[in-house]
């Protein structure tokens, strides 16, 4: 199994944004949620966090067609090829 970070709980990081200090004379902590960083970094991590839901589902069927669990594909095996030439495999 591939040593990836676990999601994020989106919840728990709007919480933190909320308490997060930000730059003086733009408010109180607490009062963050409209700060236009802390709407940037909310978008930044929902897009991270759609990479790597793509990335661990690419990683699963990889070990899993190479251990004989699911059939291999030619999207796998170009996903493997792809990972074996340091490149980005394509999304199947």
């Amino acid at each position: 199994m591939p040593m990836l970070p676990v999601d994020y709980i989106e919840l728990e990081v709007a919480e933190k944004l909320k308490i997060t200090k930000g730059p003086k004379g733009l408010g109180e902590p607490g009062k963050m949620d409209l700060v236009p960083l802390n709407i940037f970094l909310g978008q930044e991590l929902q897009r991270f966090t759609m990479i790597l839901t793509i990335v661990k589902t690419t990683m699963v069927a990889m070990c899993d067609a190479i251990d004989g669990t699911i059939s291999m594909t030619p999207d796998i095996v170009d996903s493997i090829n792809a990972v074996f030439d340091f490149r980005v495999p394509k999304k199947f």
